[in-house]
């Protein structure tokens, strides 16, 4: 999946927010999935905790929910 538009990043909303284009905090690495494609890279600990997007990272809880940007 390639993303043919820009992200557009508030950094007002991602800093009080945790907003992220239409990534949230508490969102499933499903719902995560429907917005963007798979990450690029991840680190290799048990369940994938941590994402890869570049130089962005996403990290799961143990409940499989964004906690971290």
């Amino acid at each position: 999946m390639l993303i043919n538009h820009p992200i557009k990043i508030d950094l007002k909303e991602f800093v009080s927010l945790g907003k992220f284009d239409y990534i949230k905090l508490g969102m499933s690495k499903e719902e995560v999935l429907q917005t963007i494609p798979y990450p690029s890279d991840y680190v290799p600990l048990p369940d994938e905790k941590y994402w890869l997007y570049g130089n962005t990272q996403f990290g799961f809880s143990e409940k499989q929910k964004l906690e971290s940007i």
